[in-house]
């Protein structure tokens, strides 16, 4: 008979030596040693069963083998929700590829949208650079106008971001690479 603190477990016996030669930790408790069982691990054991549906009856004398039929029930039901995980992530692939079929023409309307107004704000953010740029040439102090460049755009060359979205855009076979303003192409 077992005490209320501490059991008898037979681990199998491991063997080999560590890198340095010496017995590794798992051959040093291969062989009978008492191992504690806490009131705590217990009530665990209880609180996981209650978890899993299952009533917990543990005894001091059948507590190693119901601990080894709970971690392998815990590993069936880990394996079990991948399993669900993975047959959730395709039937989400499925779903979305039927929504993705009927709302890709609202997509392309709007896609169509942000270009022409993308294109619209290129060429008027072209017209003020212009703009300025004469008066700038000609001397002329314009700045009690209140400069109005466009900055979240950037200047109308290759290396401004409306630039480098028309290329996303291109690349993402939304446009041609012709429809990229031509101010904005990479030479």
């Amino acid at each position: 008979m077992h005490s209320a603190a501490c059991l008898q477990v037979r681990r199998p016996r491991v063997e080999g030596r560590s890198a340095d030669g010496d017995w590794n930790e798992a051959e040093a408790l291969a062989d009978n040693v008492p191992i504690d069982v806490p009131s705590a691990a217990r009530a665990q054991m209880r609180r996981v069963a209650g978890l899993i549906g299952e009533t917990a009856e543990i005894t001091e004398d059948d507590f190693p083998a119901q601990l080894r039929a709970k971690s392998e029930r815990i590993d069936d039901l880990a394996q079990a929700i991948n399993r669900l995980d993975q047959r959730l992530a395709e039937a989400r692939q499925e779903a979305s590829a039927t929504i993705l079929g009927r709302v890709k023409p609202q997509h392309d309307r709007l896609v169509a949208d942000l270009v022409a107004a993308a294109t619209a704000l290129h060429r008027a953010n072209v017209r003020y650079h212009g703009f300025v740029d004469a008066l700038n040439a000609n001397g002329v102090w314009w700045s009690t106008l209140g400069p109005a460049q466009p900055h979240l755009i950037g200047t109308p060359t290759p290396n401004s971001l409306l630039a480098d979205y028309f290329r996303m855009l291109a690349r993402d076979g939304h446009i041609a690479l012709r429809d990229i303003p031509a101010e904005l192409r990479q030479q």
